[in-house]
């Protein structure tokens, strides 16, 4: 049988055709579907931490504005450049120069996803001092290769203001082939006012209420009372004021005919007289605090007898009260003591009752 070329021809025609075809589609999907080369993927974690979210707060080198950005662990590297595209809302100086760049502000570091504690912040490589370039809203920054699983940071110290409109802005951070969106929200007042009251405090103690003459009154010696410590804890800054004042202005004897044995009155100490009459109070010893940030205790001329002859005294003839220590500060512990000296003459009247009662107050000054 003789076979006709011609028809063999529409045959297989058909066939070759839509093999064409089929390759042409296929090819043509494959231009649509394929990745591109250089498709850009997210960082595992970036973030833009504002150190004010206030409107309209100007970056600087406190109120900076800190970019983060963990790298994965598949990083390709390569980068040559750091572009941070700003939100709309932002003010973007329109010279590279202007808008500045530091590590100083970095943390040592940072809390990410998926940690369950810190992160090592790294210095951006190759970031530079300023930016690189600006255009418009989008500002370009050096950079050299980024290591896989790594946080970088950096922080704009200039050139930057937050928009003046509260609410979201979305930046884009992109290094090499990682980039992400990276959202922000701005208020008009980030700041919390914290007020506080410490109270004022006020400590005072007596180490007794009764300080009688250790001996009877003599000619020939001064005798003194066992003594009592006034003690004081205060937080007044200006410190405290301790003040004494005699019921009877001396010694005094009911039975003696209501004898008092006393001092002249004095705006200086006296020195008490053996064979002379003589009563009156002195402060003996003092103690510091010591503690930093205290007052210094100092003791009334008048009254201040710390380290003398045991001889000398501050008289108590007066109706008013007087000071005989003072600090010029808080103290969490001052003490000071003070004792009744007297001396008589050969024509003072015995009894057993001389008496006085000193009223001694401490007061803190606020």
């Amino acid at each position: 049988m003789i076979t006709n070329p011609v028809h063999k021809f529409i045959r297989v025609l058909p066939v070759n055709l839509l093999g064409v075809l089929a390759f042409l589609l296929a090819s043509a999907l494959s231009l649509f579907l394929a990745p591109p080369a250089h498709a850009l993927t997210p960082f595992a974690q970036a973030s833009i931490v504002h150190s004010r979210l206030a409107t309209s707060t100007v970056a600087s080198a406190t109120n900076y504005i800190m970019v983060l950005a963990n790298t994965t662990g598949s990083e390709a590297g390569g980068q040559t450049t750091a572009v941070l595209t700003f939100g709309a809302g932002y003010t973007v100086n329109g010279t590279p120069a202007n808008i500045t760049v530091s590590t100083a502000c970095l943390p040592a570091n940072y809390h990410i996803q998926g940690t369950s504690g810190t992160t090592t912040v790294t210095n951006w490589p190759g970031i530079g001092s300023a930016a690189t370039g600006v255009s418009g809203q989008q500002v370009t920054f050096g950079s050299t290769a980024l290591a896989a699983s790594t946080l970088y940071g950096f922080c704009i110290t200039g050139g930057i203001t937050n928009p003046s409109s509260t609410g979201q802005q979305v930046n884009t951070l992109t290094a090499g082939s990682d980039s992400t969106s990276i959202a922000t929200s701005f208020i008009s007042n980030d700041q919390v006012s914290v007020n506080a009251t410490v109270a004022s405090t006020m400590s005072f103690a007596l180490s007794g209420n009764t300080d009688n003459f250790t001996g009877n009154l003599s000619t020939s010696a001064v005798t003194n009372t066992s003594g009592i410590t006034a003690t004081f804890i205060t937080n007044s800054n200006k410190g405290w004021v301790l003040q004494l004042k005699s019921a009877n202005q001396g010694i005094k004897s009911a039975s003696a005919g209501n004898k008092i044995i006393t001092s002249a009155n004095s705006g200086s100490i006296t020195t008490l007289t053996n064979g002379t009459e003589g009563y009156g109070t002195a402060v003996t010893s003092r103690v510091d605090s010591g503690t930093a940030g205290s007052g210094t205790v100092a003791v009334d001329a008048k009254f201040d007898d710390t380290g003398g002859a045991g001889n000398k005294v501050g008289d108590v003839n007066q109706a008013t009260y007087q000071p005989m220590a003072y600090a010029n500060g808080p103290t969490d512990t001052d003490s000071v003591t003070f004792k009744e000296r007297a001396t008589i003459a050969g024509l003072t009247p015995a009894a057993s009752d001389y008496t006085d009662t000193l009223t001694v107050v401490g007061s803190g000054n606020f």
